[in-house]
């Protein structure tokens, strides 16, 4: 049975936690030996040597290549010079656009640490997202970011 056809009882005990208390500091640390911490794992980067010769797979690259080998072949030295700078250039453009958007993606990510509130050894505590494991009684706001899927086993509406 899914988790989201069960009682919230069933959730509880299916996770082995109570409402009021919360995980245990021990459970969590079985948790995240177990399940890993609550985060999208990264890419491995691509060296930059791989990444400018990346650059020559593009069509028109490959276009224009065959052009600068085809005006060499008929002696225009000049032409086929001006070609393959204007292919370098091209490849090395790439290149530092490709690195820029990948230092200012991993800037946003490291600016961007969402935090979560939840209940632990019986008290309410912040902790970093990624910390988060199955099982956490997490506390919601409205207005706030979540990351993982949620059971919701209770709710409280409190209006002003």
């Amino acid at each position: 049975m899914s988790t989201y056809q069960k009682t919230k009882e069933e959730v509880l005990e299916t996770w082995e936690v109570t409402k009021a208390e919360g995980l245990s500091k021990e459970e969590v640390n079985n948790r995240l030996e177990q399940e890993g911490y609550n985060e999208i794992s990264d890419k491995e980067k691509v060296p930059t040597w791989k990444l400018f010769l990346e650059t020559f797979k593009d069509t028109m690259v490959v276009v224009l290549l065959i052009a600068a080998i085809v005006q060499l072949a008929l002696g225009e030295v000049i032409e086929s010079i001006i070609i393959f700078i204007v292919i370098l250039l091209n490849s090395v453009i790439s290149v530092v656009q490709t690195k820029k958007a990948e230092s200012s993606l991993d800037a946003l990510r490291d600016m961007s640490a969402p935090e979560a509130k939840v209940i632990r050894n019986g008290t309410n505590q912040t902790i970093m997202a990624r910390e988060l494991v199955p099982g956490d009684i997490v506390l919601l706001e409205a207005g706030g970011f979540y990351t993982r899927r949620w059971s919701i086993v209770g709710s409280r509406i409190i209006k002003d």
